[in-house]
C-alpha cells in the first residue's frame, strides 16, 4: 500500500494540522475525539477550523469524532 497511516487511540486531542503530506490516512482507534478551533492565516485570511489541511494530497480522515466552535459533531 503507497502512503502512510496513523492510527489515533481513544482521547481527547486539540485541533491539528496537516502540511505538505501525500497519501496519509489518520483513523480513529475506538472514539478520539478532535475538539477545539485552531486560526489559521490562509490565502483568504484568517480562518477558524479544527483540521486543517493545507499542501496536501490525497488525505483520508476517517472515523474521527470532530467538533469545534460550537457548530455541532460532525463524524469523519
Amino acid at each position: 500500500m503507497d502512503g502512510n497511516s496513523v492510527y489515533v487511540y481513544d482521547g481527547n486531542y486539540s485541533p491539528f494540522t496537516v502540511d505538505g503530506k501525500a497519501n496519509l490516512t489518520i483513523t480513529a482507534g475506538s472514539s478520539p475525539v478532535v475538539e477545539g478551533v485552531q486560526s489559521v492565516t490562509t490565502n483568504y485570511g484568517l480562518r477558524d477550523c479544527v483540521v486543517f489541511v493545507n499542501n496536501s494530497v490525497n488525505i483520508v480522515l476517517n472515523m474521527l469524532d470532530i467538533q469545534g466552535n460550537g457548530l455541532g459533531t460532525i463524524n469523519a
